[in-house]
């Protein structure tokens, strides 16, 4: 089962032209061309500042590879960034956006092993601390933030992994385990929320999920949701009988997380309150020739 829903908004980018050389670029042919992106210059809405256009092929660097892009993952940390709802201002001139994304590696940079070059990959934090993401033909990303996609999940899910998993990795395991216990995770058909149940069930705990309609309770399910309840009157009351023992939450509204906090009795998780350098672990990369599981 995959381990994000596949509901997170995705822009699909449609190659239009011949494919470089799958080469290093070190002492090889190196045929640099032009590549379609999405860029902006000027923090806005995205009506008035994105810029469709032309710009020149990335080439990796030491460390890095290089993915044809097939998805873009778009974030609301994303659009926030563009929309300079941070107030910090354009942290660089210009600005590919967009972190996560999926694809296929076409060119590998020094020191990367060329057996990277032609697995489909998903990526995460490609214009985390970087100008350039994954809304363009091709990014290149450093190999610690690239890891290989089961054969069998969809490169458009691929693109959904990035912050929707390690916000709900973090969420669900960086107050220490959950095994044996009780999670409750609002929103459970969300990315997010699709992420942490799934993780919450695989490390051992009984899983409490809450959904807003009625056609949300599959998602949440084939997540690995034990119980599945909708939001609205009262939820306080209906989680009692399930014996809560922990609260794991993503976006609820404020009743929602009022209910919740009524009765977390044993131990509250909130990941914006917990200490800033806990944070998820790279995954874990295949070793050369080996594929990934």
């Amino acid at each position: 089962m995959p381990v994000v829903s596949a509901l997170a908004a995705i822009w699909r980018l449609l190659p239009t032209r011949i494919p470089s050389a799958q080469t290093r670029g070190i002492g090889e042919l190196d045929l640099r061309t032009k590549m379609k992106a999405a860029w902006y210059e000027k923090q806005g809405a995205a009506r008035d500042v994105l810029i469709i256009g032309e710009m020149d092929d990335p080439q990796p660097r030491t460390g890095e590879v290089r993915i044809r892009v097939a998805f873009s993952g778009v974030n609301p940390g994303d659009v926030k960034k563009r929309e300079d709802a941070f107030g910090v201002g354009m942290p660089y001139p210009r600005v590919i956006p967009h972190s996560d994304g999926s694809g296929t590696v076409d060119l590998v940079g020094e020191g990367v092993s060329r057996e990277w070059v032609g697995r489909r990959v998903w990526c995460y934090g490609a214009q985390s601390y970087r100008p350039f993401g994954t809304a363009a033909e091709y990014t290149a990303v450093p190999l610690q933030q690239v890891a290989q996609l089961p054969e069998g999940v969809p490169l458009e899910q691929g693109a959904c992994l990035g912050i929707p998993g390690i916000t709900a990795h973090r969420a669900v395991h960086v107050a220490g385990s959950v095994k044996g216990k009780t999670v409750l995770v609002q929103g459970g058909a969300g990315a997010v929320g699709a992420c942490a149940v799934q993780l919450a069930h695989q490390a051992g705990a009984r899983v409490i999920a809450t959904c807003r309609a009625e056609s949300d309770n599959e998602i949440a399910s084939r997540a690995g949701a034990d119980e599945v309840l909708l939001t609205g009157e009262k939820l306080a009351e209906r989680i009692r009988t399930l014996d809560l023992a922990m609260n794991v939450y993503d976006k609820a509204s404020d009743e929602d997380i009022r209910a919740g906090l009524k009765v977390a009795s044993k131990k509250l998780l909130r990941s914006d309150l917990l200490p800033k350098d806990l944070l998820p672990t790279t995954p874990k990369q295949p070793e050369e020739g080996e594929s990934a599981a």
